[in-house]
């Protein structure tokens, strides 16, 4: 019904400002799952994941105009700390870069 892809490579941007902290970067789920509380489980399981894997905080990137997703992260304890561009042919877009720590 949906995945999430973490990147423990990836560059930290350094408006994380998180030692340690790995990225998030893909968390999608089927539209007729949304709703269901299954994208609830899967952020759980993301969270154990990043846990067991020793990282001190998540981050991700999110169009600015994905208000259901932000309001989704903001659930989950993640806050905006930047914003950064990508490219779509010739156009840019903005995004916030989110992130939170983890106990």
């Amino acid at each position: 019904t949906g995945y999430a892809q973490l990147d423990l490579a990836a560059p930290q941007p350094t408006a994380v400002g998180l030692p340690s902290a790995i990225e998030l970067r893909r968390f999608y789920l089927l539209p007729e799952a949304h709703g269901s509380g299954q994208a609830n489980g899967l952020m759980e399981a993301v969270l154990a994941l990043a846990r067991a894997r020793h990282a001190r905080g998540l981050w991700l990137s999110v169009w600015q105009r994905a208000g259901r997703a932000q309001r989704f992260y903001a659930r989950h304890g993640f806050r905006r700390v930047g914003s950064a561009q990508f490219r779509i042919g010739g156009d840019l877009h903005d995004d916030w870069l989110l992130a939170r720590a983890l106990a």
